[in-house]
């Protein structure tokens, strides 16, 4: 009886001790849920690291600066299904909306709601940039989000991705739907002039001013036209007429402004150069170098890294060595500028420069330079080589900035605008490179293993002799 009695309380104590460890155990999965569904509710801005090569998902400090000023309502709506577009783009617009409240984010399935589409007018797989407030708006497709290198398909049959554009598009398509400004660019033709290079072009696009496709024709067009804000002449290989050459000095008379870049070539373009004197300028019409700062690779002085004013708004926020310049003439600013005129030298050789035929004769030389007039408000921009702007250059050293360099210029005498242009970043896949892989080659490959092995032995020995 006694036994029974024993036997009935510790299955009761058996029972309660169960009981409670399956109770903690149900409290401790519901809390496990809960916290899941609040992190879940979480933007993935605050929980994810980028960890990514290139930092795809991180916001540049110049569209985080940008964003902490807006003090306009902006929604960014993504037309796609949950998982119809690439995860990169949702996961970054994610972590850039949160940068402001003034930005709002929005997905909406279009094979649910077709409406969508044309209120929008846009397509399936779009994200559209819109002011609340206005309704003005940019539509940005997947395709300028996420860049694909179309060569690839040659080769493996599929497009590969090669840049993300996300960062600089978005700031782009805010700063236009809360702006106001139209300025209109236009570049010339009938000399020879080369076409801008594609990055240029896109840069032109992202600081939200407007690239004219068809080029001005001076001769054919009767002029500069009206709603032109900048004129470009790329590389011109041959010299203006003396009635374009007034033609250009009347639309600079009533505040135009004209940037003119030199053709890689020695060679002497009179009315060009009669432009450049009106402004203070002289032309040096032969090939410059730099013996202090050349580019080392190349080994000759005249593709070297220019120097840059640090007092200019051209230039003072560039890192030296982050230009580099070849096949270049040069500039001078005259003894006596003419009245109400003011050159600003924002890039020069170093006090090594020299021309070609006076190869011992050192001195500073000027490779780009902003005249501005006071009296009428117009403005000449020159650059001594269209080398400085090569696609290839723009394409091949992320590092430089020449790219950046040609934008502040563009826009240095524009008001009412934000020079926001942001770089793609590339989507390539980097190999790791590793310093003396001879040595380390030995230390993995030999003595590590060898260690090992002596460790392991002398530990079996030891275990033997026990």
């Amino acid at each position: 009886m006694e036994n029974q009695k024993k036997d009935r309380s510790g299955l009761k104590t058996s029972l309660k001790r169960g009981g409670y460890i399956i109770a903690v155990t149900i409290i401790a999965i519901a809390l496990v849920i809960l916290l899941n569904l609040l992190v879940g509710q979480i933007p993935s801005s605050y929980t994810e690291i980028d960890i990514s090569d290139t930092r795809i998902y991180s916001v540049s400090d110049t569209s985080k600066e940008y964003l902490a000023d807006l003090n306009e309502d902006v929604e960014i709506i993504i037309l796609s299904e949950d998982d119809g577009m690439d995860e990169r783009i949702f996961k970054f617009i994610d972590k850039y909306a949160v940068l402001s409240d003034h930005l709002t984010v929005k997905t909406i399935d279009p094979t649910v709601n077709p409406s969508a589409l044309s209120e929008y007018e846009a397509e399936q797989y779009n994200v559209v940039v819109r002011n609340v407030a206005t309704g003005k708006q940019r539509v940005l497709t997947a395709t300028e989000l996420i860049q694909y290198d179309t060569s690839s398909y040659y080769y493996t049959g599929t497009y590969t991705a090669s840049a993300f554009d996300c960062d600089g598009q978005l700031t782009s398509a805010v700063d236009y739907v809360t702006s106001e400004n139209s300025y209109k660019i236009y570049t010339m033709t009938g000399h020879g002039e080369s076409d801008l290079a594609a990055t240029l072009t896109s840069a032109i696009t992202k600081a939200n001013l407007t690239l004219e496709t068809t080029a001005v024709n001076l001769m054919s067009d009767g002029g500069v036209p009206e709603d032109c804000t900048v004129l470009i002449c790329n590389a011109p290989t041959g010299d203006l007429s003396a009635d374009e050459l007034e033609m250009l000095e009347t639309y600079m008379s009533g505040g135009g402004q004209v940037m003119y870049i030199m053709a890689s070539e020695d060679q002497v373009l009179n009315n060009w150069n009669t432009l450049l004197s009106a402004y203070g300028l002289e032309a040096v019409d032969e090939f410059v170098g730099d013996m202090e700062n050349y580019y080392q690779y190349y080994s000759t002085a005249y593709i070297f890294f220019p120097t840059l004013s640090s007092t200019s708004s051209i230039t003072s926020g560039l890192a030296e060595n982050s230009i580099l310049n070849g096949d270049s003439r040069g500039i001078l600013a005259a003894e006596t500028a003419p009245e109400g005129v003011t050159v600003d030298m924002f890039l020069t050789t170093s006090a090594s420069g020299f021309a070609e035929s006076e190869p011992n004769t050192l001195t500073t030389i000027g490779l780009g330079a902003a005249a501005t007039s006071e009296t009428d408000s117009s403005r000449l921009i020159v650059f001594s080589s269209a080398g400085l702007f090569l696609e290839s250059l723009l394409t091949n050293y992320a590092s430089l900035s020449n790219g950046d360099m040609f934008i502040n210029a563009l826009t240095s005498g524009l008001t009412d605008i934000a020079n926001i242009s942001i770089d793609a970043k590339s989507l390539t896949v980097s190999t790791n490179t590793v310093a003396n892989p001879g040595l380390w080659g030995i230390l993995f490959i030999a003595i590590i293993p060898l260690v090992i092995l002596i460790g392991g032995l002398i530990f079996w020995i030891r275990r033997r002799r026990q």
